[in-house]
């Protein structure tokens, strides 16, 4: 018996009165576990692409599957080395227990979920084995020409600009979609060995945005000229290509 890696926006039962506070703290007890036993997190590839007040994640850069610990709106998940161990949505947590039974009931904060802390445990203790990646030694601001910095590990991110004539809109950005692009890159000084910078990036693949008709439409983060931004709320100038804007009419 697997949980499925299913996941479903936990922002579509905001208007009959869910509450994303009631169902926290068992990522913030995680979230703290995993910072108090592994403190060289970063060091080790692990990384912490946002945290707002409503969201947050923890995931391992070289291979995501490997770990990730992800609360949105409310819902939580841990993967551990590609398995889904604790899925709280709407309430409801499912989570394998020691003898490796999934466990399906109402979240309860007073429920420590001891099983899953010892998963997470076991995890960390094998962690502290992962490979250092390079270390981060910043250069002056003298140094920040951008032409003097090639990447040495990773991928950075390149972004297209959207094909065909753009338009300005005022777009305001209510959410953002549950998948995530992550990039993590270190680049190195040509000039100077000595100096690296560590980078890393989390784009969502879409936003949900309300335009200036009152339409609600899914707006890719590819359509938006400019590099993308991890989260945007409120309303924003941006230029997105007229096709698009047309098909949401």
């Amino acid at each position: 018996m697997i949980i499925s890696s299913v996941r479903h926006d936990s922002k579509s039962l905001d208007s009959r009165g869910f509450r994303h506070s009631r169902h926290s703290g068992l990522f913030h007890r995680l979230s703290r576990q995993f910072k108090e036993c592994l403190p060289n997190f970063e060091e080790l590839g692990f990384s912490v692409p946002l945290s707002v007040r409503h969201a947050g994640s923890l995931y391992y850069a070289e291979k995501e599957e490997v770990f990730e610990l992800t609360y949105n709106y409310g819902h939580t998940y841990l993967v551990i080395n590609g398995t889904m161990v604790c899925k709280v949505e709407f309430g409801i947590i499912e989570y394998i227990d020691d003898n490796g039974n999934v466990v399906k009931a109402e979240y309860s904060t007073n429920n420590e979920y001891k099983p899953v802390q010892r998963r997470l445990q076991q995890f960390l203790d094998d962690a502290q084995d992962f490979d250092v990646v390079e270390e981060v030694v910043s250069a002056p601001e003298s140094w920040e020409d951008p032409s003097n910095w090639y990447v040495s590990r990773g991928e950075k991110p390149q972004f297209i600009e959207p094909k065909g004539r753009l338009v300005t809109i005022e777009a305001d950005f209510v959410s953002q979609s549950r998948k995530f692009r992550y990039y993590q890159w270190v680049e190195k000084c040509e000039t100077n060995s000595n100096f690296k910078r560590r980078e890393n990036l989390a784009v969502p693949v879409a936003y949900k945005v309300v335009l200036p008709e009152g339409v609600e439409a899914w707006l890719p983060s590819s359509l938006i000229k400019g590099i993308p931004r991890s989260l945007r709320y409120g309303v924003e100038s941006i230029e997105v290509p007229a096709w698009w804007l047309k098909k949401q009419g």
